[in-house]
């Protein structure tokens, strides 16, 4: 049984448990390392759906401990691909956080403020460029024996501040917005930064794609799921590579095809293109042999739509 505060009344737990009317609800995204928006207002009585379409767990804790989605949800994570909705009954200023990616008292990282009703709230906000400075405060952040996560150590640092993180797998994309910072692990060989893969709905790629991002539909899934998914729809899995050879106008690609794409240091692993039925590359000129990664993958995509008849423009 789960007891309500004052503050919230919970109202759904996780995707999938049962129908809740969602069209009076206010959204939260959980992406990586920031909720958007980081501030929202809602009327008394209303709805906060948090929903994480970020690529690893978070979850949004009140810094005043009245309410959080591990209370609704059962769980101190929401996974990926899951939400939690939340009912505010009670007027106030509530500021939350993420306990993976944020400080518990609101200030750093991965954090939010709810406000419910018409109160009065003027944020306090960090203002004016920070300076770069010549040399080192001497000032050491260590992760995570002082932050929960590089992210957070990183948005406490002045400049002139060193942040170390130890040994370990780190599943985040870190930003960086103070000048003169020193980033350095203990051993440079056995830390790890992961962000699994990029966020579709960082502010980032919302800015650079105009919108046009939640016009695309989007799926996440392991190597694995996707070979089983090319597999089932009988497709062809062509893989970029310097490795491969130069995509031609009269090369058949066959009805359906997957397009994999590599970073743009080190292209695709070798087990993803040694599952692939094709390697392809973009013939260049000069000396110049790749585009950013951007370009590539548009052009490639344009290239597969013009093997299948559009006109572009005229269609």
């Amino acid at each position: 049984m789960i007891r309500a505060s004052a503050a919230f009344l919970p109202v759904l737990a996780l995707l999938g448990c049962r129908q809740v009317d969602l069209s009076g609800s206010s959204f939260v995204t959980m992406a990586d390392n920031t909720f958007s928006p980081r501030q929202i207002r809602v009327p008394v009585g209303g709805h906060v759906h948090f929903r994480n379409w970020g690529g690893i767990i978070h979850n949004a804790r009140a810094v005043d401990k009245s309410w959080s989605t591990d209370a609704v949800s059962g769980r101190a994570e929401v996974k990926v691909g899951e939400w939690v909705d939340l009912k505010f009954t009670t007027p106030g200023v509530y500021q939350y956080f993420c306990s993976f990616h944020g400080t518990p008292d609101g200030e750093n990282g991965m954090v939010g403020t709810v406000i419910v009703g018409d109160v009065a709230y003027s944020p306090t906000e960090k203002t004016g460029a920070l300076e770069p400075v010549e040399t080192a405060t001497g000032v050491t952040r260590r992760v995570p024996q002082h932050y929960p996560n590089i992210q957070t150590a990183v948005d406490a640092a002045a400049p002139g501040d060193m942040v170390l993180v130890a040994e370990g797998i780190y599943k985040e994309e870190v930003i960086v917005t103070t000048p003169s910072i020193t980033l350095r692990g203990v051993d440079r060989n056995a830390v790890i930064l992961d962000g699994d893969c990029c966020d579709p709905f960082s502010v980032e790629a919302v800015r650079a794609s105009m919108g046009a991002i939640f016009a695309v539909k989007l799926a996440r899934a392991s190597f694995d799921e996707l070979l089983a998914y090319k597999k089932k729809r009988g497709a062809s899995l062509i893989g970029a590579s310097l490795k491969g050879s130069s995509l031609d106008a009269e090369r058949a690609l066959g009805e359906r095809a997957v397009v994999l794409m590599g970073n743009e240091q080190s292209g695709l692993p070798a087990d993803m293109e040694a599952a692939c039925d094709l390697l392809v590359k973009l013939p260049m000129r000069g000396r110049a042999d790749s585009l950013n990664l951007a370009v590539a993958t548009a052009v490639m995509l344009y290239d597969l739509w013009r093997r299948r008849g559009y006109d572009g423009a005229r269609a």
